[in-house]
């Protein structure tokens, strides 16, 4: 059993060569989304908005420092987004 009180387990040693782990695999939430905006939009009926920020992970990474520019955009659309988003639904509920 995991408790969120022992330590966490030591990074996997890099392989020669390889590529930054930011890209050795997809961000953990994508392979969800689809699946999300199906179940949510069409399982449960819901009017679903989503905003989303892609590159965030340039901002820290090193390997994607030539990204921040588009990063940024993103970010700033994304949160456009969800200030939209935001005040639809305060709409709604005053409605």
């Amino acid at each position: 059993m995991i408790s969120g009180t022992e330590p966490s387990p030591p990074p996997r040693p890099r392989r020669a060569g390889a590529p930054p782990r930011s890209f050795e695999s997809p961000r953990p939430g994508d392979h969800a989304t689809p699946y999300l905006r199906r179940v949510l939009a069409e399982v449960f009926g819901l009017d679903l908005h989503v905003a989303e920020a892609e590159l965030t992970h340039a901002f820290w990474s090193p390997e994607m420092a030539s990204l921040r520019g588009l990063a940024e955009e993103s970010s700033k659309t994304g949160q456009e987004r969800a200030a939209e988003h935001g005040l639809r639904v305060a709409r709604l509920i005053s409605a």
